[in-house]
């Protein structure tokens, strides 16, 4: 088996951390918004850089510091904000709503002291996941600092490497200066080094970096400060005087410091020296606990100088006879002097002089050290650990003690009481090490939805995360009568004001926005399109005011938002809104603005035409007031201006940007929100100037707008407006550039149109610049191509490149657009030329809609919605930066946010659900590739599992308590005589535990009991260990809980309660460290043994069999009736269970020492594989194969590849998922979580992808640019003496291989050239496995509905297909005998059963909507829902399929379809029967269904005639002679001929669409009642 390993959440805290200056915004002060007011012309300006990395993540953030913005939200405060800004004369009075006013005529300005309170945020810029594992981040100064005045980046890796890294503008990013491998070094090769961990320390005068290596040696890079010291070098060094550093070299300290420097503790570099000065501190004879006596304060410190020119190492101070626990040192200030040193029971601090003070912070710092303390040292009354703590000066005399669960111990080196207060500014949300998960089933809203839970954290900042793969939503309401599968928008209407006859808006108030007071809504049926205005109604509900013929393209508020823009296929109207009425009391916060009954007038309409003849239909437009842009099938386009005096829109001149035959594929306009634009805009001509004196009287402060527009060639285009100037233009988006930058080149020539030029994959399809983000958003450019390939790019300052330009334009924009995500989706296309109305609706719509939505009270988002077949939310947080999550719906055809109801949270969605109000459910964070809930519960959990009866998490976890040692009987025997001396205990929800007694495992097992009617029932199982001590040996005991419900305490509104019941425990003499079940077995591990266990009399624990395997079982995993054991030490054991006798078999096993700490089962497509991992992150992958010859029949497993995923996980979960409905061996994939927070997936992958892919992988390996200049295969080769070459092949690293959607276009096509295959099919590989990885199914719905009846053979095929299709209908039953007298005029006039109302509002059955499509006859129904069908299998898309499956049909309704007839009806021979059944069989592949593997339409059409045959001639229904039917019944059953008959027959009842549609019972009543009803006739 092959499989691909994926990251699905990176590593989750941070680990190392720097401040520095490392990109230019660190150097000047950030612009204040356009728009800011006095209140907060406060400049944001950018601190810092902080650098973060946790293994193999890197992120950078800006440290910014930032006005607060002013939240008024209460009527007094606001109106107290207002004071003093009363109407003057020519001004408009404030209204009721407080929404301010216009000044026309004159202002008055207001001055006033303002204090600017302003808060530190962190900003994400770039982030990074290594090929290696970071050991420490550090700025540094190099000789370039002079020049630009930034620091650069210093990174150190596990594998002894440094890395150099500087920003670059031009990129946006880091690049790579230097990278320098120590890893041939001597004392790497020693056998422990794998053991080691490098660590980096920098010069504070950045002269040097050290990084430590095994064998106490440090590897020492210098690094030139200044010119002097690069005019030094000799002349024939000419080529490195650009090399920032000096030649590193390997420093081995016993070597050639001092013999006694060894077993490094810790070291730093001291500021203040004029010589890099390094402080050591070491162990030359190490001790522990248990020799104490002998050997107690051990401990040294050694500061000595590094002259790096004479190679010389003086040493300057010496201090011995420190605790043996230390194992930290700082650097004190330069004005204090000296070392501060940690030790896990003081702290002690070394001055210059080697005077040395303690301050010892629990008891035990007294037992387990003869240093001597101060004589005037008071007995201080704390107990502080200082064991994995960090420590860090914030001031020359000021220290913070940060320990690990989070608590901040100040101390000032200060002989007076000093109070510090701390405030927290803003924080980098993690939830840390996952020690355990499970799968659960939650409901957002009324929708079910997976969602996993995790426990998470440590101490008391342990608790749960749960994540789901969607973003998180909820229905508030369902809003079926306004429809708008083709589109919707929901639009804020403003009233107009009049002054002095001229209309114009109200100004916007800073303190309240507006909300949409309407909904257009549009649908292609009934043809050609229907549009529909609704407007919010009494109760919460929606009225349709307006119907309006015709498809909507698109519609927008226009004039200040007094009118409605309105674009339809042929022409674009401008809409009066009609009245506006407000709801709500005076004084009242809330208020509601709805348009009254409007009859759509419309105030102005331009047809599209060209003369008198009608130009291509319109297939898009962008709508950005006063502006219209309009795109048409023929790929031309029309430009359009409104004139606010005149309240009418006329045609834009558009002669500067080129000859009127110019082709674009798609445009749109984009509002310079940010002030980007106007800052970068160069310009030797005047370009400002507002459109009409009027728009610029009423918006002084309005946005600048441009124009985006995308030729067929591929040229990108930027138009400022309103003078259509040409300010930007490149053609690398036509291939994804990683950076696009302006190419100063003219109006692109259009290409000739004669032959009319045909859609290609790479064109772009959709384009859209909109600012996205949380508090500042940034604009993004949106770009997606017709081939499915979806890329972002974020805008920022600073186009130009190093070299100038060789033509300049006369106006230009000094940006640049770097690629920040970039993700290719699988794209269904119906026929290009088909042009029918089916088509049409089958057509799915892919756009960007931008949004703005604030789910919780000072939480804003601006992000964008795409729709289509792969819809996904588009949002960036300021800490974890741009996010792409599904939207959990097969399908979107139209989005809008929408504020209808007063909710600035709320959107309207129309998916195969039909139209909705969603809102995001608020308690989920954003910040990362999942959205995940946390839920802290003040201590760490340790296991997890979910009871899907109740639905309930079980939980285990446990506490801190006084330590205590214990006799053979329990009692104890020894406790701690003082409180400052330390400490645990353990517990589940609702039960406890012994004091001395923790939980190894915990699952859910299904074992035997009679309290149930099936005689199973799950129980939770539970191993435990019983440590007493070391003199004594460890116990342990097997618990089994049942949830039980209990009655609730009226006092708490959850109307449930449960309580976990012990009903059986089990005392072991040794720990029970793993447990897992069969089906009816409980199955455990103590010590060395594996027992397997049944559950006797519901009252104890019965053993049935064991097994001596390894040294100490660390997993157990079951599959059925096989079981993997994982061993410390022993590897992997694979055994099968067997009941008759009752025996545990070995199967085979690992013959190899290694320590497993999770085992599981990996199968797909019939194949089963063994996953283990260990300590080290290494992940190996076994095959069970008898027939090898090495296997030594089958005894010893075959290690087949081993994976090194550089993170232990000790959590894993199997989800096993069908492909299709094949009832065989589904396919697996394993969620792992490990102990640095990573979660990732293992996925099967098919054999020729997996070969693709591999050497996808190695041409990705060579040729890409890595950041660090790390090697990716490298990171994960496995070296071990076991073989002699390193077993790589077999799992693909996802990491890497999905760099490959980031790089362009070109890149792309060159790598996949030289592996020998194309471009579209690798991607289409890799589309392949995430479709896998993400996919969830979700019933489809769609407004069906079907009118019919039971009993009929056409009603049961229509309804099978819609079973099979996941589409959600109404069923009508129709008495054929006595039909309704609407159904014939209304429906279908031939009065036929089964007719389909497809489309248009939902409606009661019997009163269809004239908008909906009616449809009839079986086989044309059948075929329509598999077109409709979300999974698209039911009819194929290969022609050869497709006329198979239609062959097939027609020769069953030409067999059995007029033999049923005539035998069962008329009388004839039952033979007929048997022979039109024996000709389909030949039609009949060996295995499956009618064309193969796949259910499609064909299976359809026979089932039914199947079904009915088989009634009639079993119970002899008919008018044939009496028994033949019951002879041919059992031809059928027995007769050799017709074996595969009865297996397809077999396979159709299966299905549960046959089994929902078929009632046998009622068939065979109707049946007999209408062959007695024909006998009777018959006499």
């Amino acid at each position: 088996m092959h499989a691909l390993r994926q990251e699905i959440l990176p590593p989750s805290g941070v680990e190392f951390a720097t401040s520095l200056k490392l990109t230019p915004s660190t150097l000047v002060e950030l612009p204040a918004p356009p728009n800011a007011t006095t209140r907060h012309e406060f400049a944001a300006r950018t601190l810092c850089n902080v650098v973060v990395a946790r293994s193999s993540i890197l992120r950078i953030f800006e440290v910014r510091e930032e006005p607060v913005m002013p939240q008024v939200d209460d009527e007094r405060e606001r109106r107290k904000a207002l004071k003093g800004t009363e109407a003057v004369e020519g001004e408009v009075e404030m209204d009721e709503q407080g929404e301010g006013f216009v000044s026309i005529a004159k202002s008055s300005g207001q001055s006033a002291d303002v204090i600017v309170r302003t808060t530190t945020k962190f900003y994400l810029v770039r982030e990074h996941r290594l090929h290696g594992i970071v050991t420490g981040v550090e700025g540094v100064k190099i000789i370039s600092t002079l020049e630009d005045k930034l620091d650069r980046l210093l990174v150190s890796f596990r594998d002894a490497k440094i890395a150099l890294l500087e920003w670059s503008p031009v990129v946006h990013d880091l690049i790579t200066v230097s990278i320098h491998t120590y890893e041939r070094a001597p004392q790497l090769m020693s056998l422990d080094s794998s053991l080691f961990r490098a660590e980096l320390r920098v010069d504070p005068h950045s002269r040097c970096s050290a990084l430590s290596l095994p064998k106490d040696a440090f590897a020492i890079l210098p690094f030139y400060q200044t010119q002097a010291e690069l005019d030094v070098m000799d002349q024939d060094q000419v080529h490195t005087r650009d090399v920032p550093y000096a030649p590193s070299f390997i420093l081995d300290l016993p070597a050639t410091v001092d013999q006694s420097i060894r077993n490094l503790v810790d070291f730093v570099f001291l500021p203040g020296f004029n010589k890099p000065t390094i402080a050591v501190l070491c162990q030359a004879q190490q001790t522990w606990t248990g020799r104490l006596k002998e050997f107690k304060d051990t401990t040294r410190l050694v500061i000595f100088t590094l002259d790096i020119v004479t190679q010389s190492y003086p040493i300057i101070t010496s201090v011995q006879g420190l605790p043996y626990d230390c194992f930290a040192i700082m650097a004190c200030p330069a004005s204090l002097g000296g070392v501060v040193i940690l030790s896990g029971n003081s702290m002690i601090y070394v001055d210059q002089s080697s005077r040395r003070v303690i301050l010892p912070l629990n008891g035990w710092q007294t037992r387990v050290s003869d240093f001597p303390l101060p004589p005037s040292a008071p007995e201080r009354d704390c107990n502080i650990q200082l064991e994995g703590c960090r420590a860090t000066f914030v001031d020359d005399r000021t220290l913070f003690i940060i320990h690990k669960d989070g608590t901040v111990y100040p101390k000032v080196a200060r002989n007076t009481r000093t109070v510090i207060k701390l405030s927290e500014c803003d924080s980098l949300p993690a939830y840390g090490p996952i020690a355990d998960m499970t799968f659960s089933l939650a409901r957002n809203g009324e929708r079910p939805v997976p969602e996993l839970v995790a426990a998470t954290g440590s101490g008391h900042l342990g608790g749960f995360t749960v994540f789901q793969r969607d973003l998180p939503i909820r229905t508030k309401r369902k809003l079926h009568a306004i429809g708008g599968a083709r589109g919707m928008w929901s639009l804020p209407i403003r009233q107009t004001v009049k002054t002095g006859g001229i209309s114009y808006e109200h100004a916007v108030d800073p303190y309240h926005s507006e909300n949409d007071t309407l909904i257009l809504s549009t649908d292609v049926n009934p043809s050609p399109g229907l549009s529909r205005i609704a407007t919010r109604a009494a109760k919460s509900d929606v009225s349709i005011t307006t119907r309006i013929q015709g498809t909507t393209i698109g519609a927008a508020p226009f004039f200040q938002r007094t009118a409605i823009l309105h674009v339809v296929t042929n022409a674009i109207r401008v809409l009066e809104p009609g009245m506006l009425y407000s709801i709500g009391a005076r004084g009242c916060h809330t208020h509601c603005t709805f348009a009254g009954p409007s009859d759509g007038t419309e105030r102005q309409i331009i047809k599209d035409m060209d003369g008198n003849m009608p130009r291509p239909k319109i297939r898009a437009c962008s709508i950005s007031d006063p502006f219209v842009l309009i795109v048409r099938e023929d790929d031309s386009i029309g430009l359009f201006i409104g004139e606010t005096e005149r309240g009418k829109i006329r045609r834009k001149d558009m002669s500067p940007m080129g000859d009127k035959s110019s082709r674009y594929l798609t445009g749109c306009f984009y509002v310079d929100s940010t002030g980007l634009f106007e800052k970068s805009l160069k310009s030797s001509v005047a370009l400002n100037g507002a459109t009409t004196t009027l728009q610029a009287a009423v918006n002084p402060g309005s946005s600048g707008q441009s124009l985006l527009l995308v030729r067929p060639q591929g040229v990108l285009e930027i138009w400022n407006l309103p003078k259509l100037a040409l300010v930007f233009s490149t053609s690398m988006i036509s291939t994804l550039q990683n950076v696009l930058i302006d190419s100063h080149d003219p109006p692109a020539s259009s290409l000739p149109q004669d032959p009319p030029r045909k859609p290609q994959d790479l064109d772009i399809e959709h384009v859209l610049l909109t600012p996205i983000g949380q508090s500042t958003p940034q604009p993004h450019l949106f770009v997606f191509l017709r081939s499915g390939q979806l890329t972002i790019y974020e805008a920022h300052a600073g186009g130009q490149g190093s070299e100038p330009p060789a033509t300049v334009r006369p106006s230009s924009l000094d940006i640049k657009f770097v690629k920040v995500l970039s993700k290719a989706f699988e794209i269904q296309r119906p026929e290009e030329g088909e042009k029918s109305i089916l088509a049409e609706q089958k057509r799915v719509l892919r756009m960007f809609v931008p949004f703005v939505t604030t789910p919780t009270p000072g939480t804003t988002y601006s992000g964008v919605f795409f729709t289509g077949d792969r819809p996904s939310w588009i949002i960036s947080t300021d800490k974890y930066g741009l996010q792409l999550y599904p939207s959990g719906h097969n399908v979107v055809h139209a989005f809008t946010p929408c504020s209808l109801w007063d909710s600035k949270g709320d959107f309207l969605l129309y998916s195969e659900e039909g139209p909705s109000l969603l809102e995001w459910i608020p308690e989920f964070d954003l910040n990362g590739p999942l959205p995940s809930r946390t839920v802290p519960r003040g201590r760490a959990y340790s296991n997890l599992v979910f009871d899907a009866s109740t639905h309930l998490i079980v939980a285990a976890s446990s506490l801190q308590a006084r330590f205590a040692s214990f006799d053979e009987d329990g009692n104890k025997v020894w406790e701690p005589e003082s409180k400052r001396l330390s400490y645990s205990r353990t517990f589940t929800k609702k039960f406890e535990f012994a004091t001395n007694e923790f939980i190894n495992d915990m699952t859910v097992v299904s074992l035997e009991t009679a309290g149930t009617e099936n005689g199973t029932k799950e129980f939770i199982a539970v191993g435990t260990s019983i440590n007493r001590g070391e003199d004594l040996a460890v116990k342990g005991a097997m618990y089994i809980f049942e949830i039980a419900e209990v009655v609730p305490d009226p006092a708490f509104p959850s109307k449930r309660w449960y309580k976990l019941r012990l009903r059986c425990r089990d005392d072991a003499k040794g720990p029970v460290t793993a447990v897992c079940g069969f089906s009816g077995y409980l199955v455990s591990s103590m010590g060395q043994k594996v027992f397997v266990r049944a559950f006797d009399s519901d009252e104890r624990l019965v053993g049935v069999a064991f097994l001596d395997v390894g040294v100490y079982v660390t997993s157990l995993r079951t599959l059925k009736n096989l079981l993997l054991v994982g061993d410390a030490v022993k590897s992997v054991s694979f055994i099968a269970f067997q009941e008759d006798p009752y025996k545990l078999v070995p199967l085979g096993k690992d013959i190899n020492s290694v320590c497993v700490t999770k085992a599981d089962f990996f199968f797909a497509d019939g194949q089963l594989s063994i996953l283990t991992s260990d300590e080290e992150g290494i992940i190996r992958m076994y095959d069970y194969d008898p027939h090898d010859p090495e296997s030594k029949d089958g005894r010893h497993l075959l290690l087949r590849t081993e994976f090194n995923s550089q993170s232990e996980y000790r959590a894993s979960t199997l989800i096993a998922r069908r492909m299709s409905d094949d009832p065989m061996i589904p396919q697996s994939k394993l969620v792992t979580g490990s102990t640095d927070g990573t979660l990732a997936s293992l996925t099967p992958v098919e054999e020729h992808v997996f070969k693709r892919l591999q050497l996808l992988q190695g041409q990705l390996t060579r040729n890409v640019q890595h950041v660090a200049g790390l090697n990716p295969k490298a990171f994960r080769i496995v070296r071990n003496d076991y073989v002699s070459k390193p077993l790589s092949k077999g799992i693909l690293d996802g990491n890497l291989l999905g760099q490959f959607e980031v790089l362009p276009i070109s890149r792309q096509v060159d790598v996949t050239r030289e592996i020998g295959t194309e471009r579209t099919t690798v991607l289409k590989d890799w589309i392949g496995i995430n479709i896998n990885l993400e996919q969830i199914p979700h019933k489809q719905n769609v407004n069906v509905e079907m009118a019919a009846q039971q009993i009929t053979l056409y009603t049961s095929k229509t309804e099978l297909a819609l079973e099979e299709s996941g589409l959600s209908y109404t069923r009508f039953e129709i008495d054929l005998q006595n039909k309704p007298e609407w159904y014939a005029p209304k429906v279908n006039p031939a009065s036929k059963v089964p007719t389909i109302a497809y489309g248009g509002p939902i409606v009661p059955p019997n009163e269809p909507s004239p908008e909906s499509i009616k449809l009839s006859e079986s086989l044309i129904l059948v075929e329509f829902i598999a077109d409709l069908s979300a999974q698209g299998k039911l009819l194929p898309t290969d022609p050869v399929l497709r006329a198979k499956v239609r062959f097939f049909i027609d020769t069953v309704a030409n067999s059995i379809g007029s033999s049923f007839g005539a035998v069962a009806l008329r009388g004839e021979s039952t033979q007929k029967i048997l022979d039109a059944i024996e000709k389909i069989q030949t039609l009949l592949p060996d295995d499956g269904y009618a064309i193969g593997k796949e259910f499609t339409i064909a299976d359809i059409a026979v089932a039914p005639f199947f079904a009915r045959c088989e009634v009639f001639l079993e119970y002899d229904i008919g008018l044939f002679e009496e028994g033949t039917g019951k002879t041919a019944f059992q031809s059928l059953r027995t007769d050799p001929r017709f074996a595969r008959y009865r297996k397809y027959w077999e396979d159709l009842q299966a299905r549960e669409s046959f089994k929902k549609t078929f009632d046998r019972e009622i068939f065979r009543a109707s049946f007999l009642k209408k062959i007695a009803a024909l006998r009777a006739k018959q006499a």
